[in-house]
């Protein structure tokens, strides 16, 4: 399992070897003066959406999440001034990051390439069908910090690693 932090995109060799650069460059400093050398921990309980296409764990508002929040957007602000990101408006209404645990998802890019309508709207109805039990997925530690291409996968699936760097330094 991952948190996605934010996404590059249209990113070619150049803009990859720039961003795995400024994640070295950042990310320990940052992760050691929010966690002191700790490894961050985050506790999944309960189930959320976004609109009607992506089904999530919660994690619980509590130190750690809130400590990771501001690593990422203090990471966000590093590529952002490093051009490797575009500052987006965001929202007085909305958090500007939602740590979450994808447990179901519409693929919208294949229906909008079929020009389909959705097959399924993940809705009350399909949340209620989900047991509450399998969002209940407890305390888990985040020990690294990765920049991965979403193109291409490594032999064992998971997105290939440009680079991994611990969160307890």
């Amino acid at each position: 399992a991952h948190l996605t932090c934010f996404v590059l995109t249209a990113v070619d060799s150049g803009t990859q070897a720039a961003a795995s650069d400024a994640l070295i460059k950042y990310a320990p400093a940052i992760f050691h003066e929010q966690f002191k050398g700790t490894v961050p921990a985050i506790t999944f309980q309960g189930m959320s959406r976004f609109s009607d296409r992506v089904l999530y764990a919660e994690v619980i508002a509590d130190e750690d999440r809130e400590l990771l929040c501001r690593c990422v957007m203090a990471l966000r602000e590093r590529f952002v001034q490093e051009g490797l990101l575009q500052d987006g408006k965001k929202s007085e209404n909305r958090p500007t990051w939602t740590p979450h645990l994808t447990l179901m998802k519409t693929s919208a890019a294949w229906q909008r390439r079929q020009r389909r309508p959705p097959l399924i709207s993940l809705d009350d109805e399909v949340e209620q069908m989900i047991p509450e039990h399998l969002a209940q997925l407890g305390r888990h530690e985040i020990r690294h910090i990765e920049l991965c291409a979403m193109s291409g996968q490594n032999a064992d699936g998971y997105y290939k690693q440009l680079v991994s760097l611990p969160t307890s330094l």
